[in-house]
């Protein structure tokens, strides 16, 4: 508390609110209480800084399949699919984010998810395949490429890509030449309110 020496108009002692009163020589100063500034900087807490950034902005992209999931824990969607993606698949090594492409998980719903999911490289086309027990015959097809150079990421998804066709064809960017990539299955439903487990498929190349 602070303490007033002089009446009302002089100068004062103490703290009163965020400001602060003292002397110097003689002379009243005020000033503003020291903030206390909590910013670690640990190798620890920075690798676990620029995982968390990583993983927000790569599941962005995937926001509209994330939304229609079926995703435990607290909060939303997208703060339950970044959570599992840091527990599982986003890592830190040597100041760099590393990915274990085998356990990113992209969407989780109630739909069928693809069965003995694959990728190939056919004569140049980059191919999932995949097998059609379960599910609805015209729940549309979702591929997903990520570049792991790069962890660019690639959605393919149109009317013609559909669970029972059990192959997608990648029409990949050009600029990706023949830089390995991850690929994923996974279906949304024809109404377009649900959608399945992402799937591994493997990786094309490398």
């Amino acid at each position: 508390m602070g303490t007033i020496k002089k009446g009302i108009l002089g100068g004062f002692s103490g703290k009163v609110g965020t400001v602060v009163g003292a002397s110097w020589k003689g002379i009243a100063y005020m000033r503003g209480q020291a903030q206390s500034i909590k910013n670690p900087r640990t190798r620890d807490q920075v690798a676990q800084r620029e995982k968390l950034k990583f993983t927000v902005a790569f599941l962005k992209r995937f926001a509209p399949f994330i939304a229609l999931g079926t995703w435990s824990g607290k909060g939303s969607n997208m703060n339950a699919a970044v959570a599992c993606n840091l527990k599982n698949a986003v890592g830190f090594s040597d100041g760099a984010v590393v990915i274990d492409f085998s356990k990113l998980t992209l969407s989780r719903g109630r739909l069928a998810k693809a069965i003995a999911a694959s990728c190939l490289d056919d004569s140049g086309d980059k191919t999932i395949r995949w097998e059609c027990a379960g599910g609805g015959s015209y729940d549309l097809a979702i591929g997903v490429a990520v570049n792991t150079a790069t962890n660019e990421a690639y959605i393919q998804k149109s009317e013609d890509d559909i669970r029972d066709n059990a192959e997608m064809i990648l029409n990949l960017p050009n600029s990706w030449g023949a830089a390995p990539v991850a690929c994923y299955i996974m279906f949304q439903s024809a109404d377009l309110t649900s959608v399945s487990d992402s799937v591994y498929a493997g990786v094309i190349g490398g």
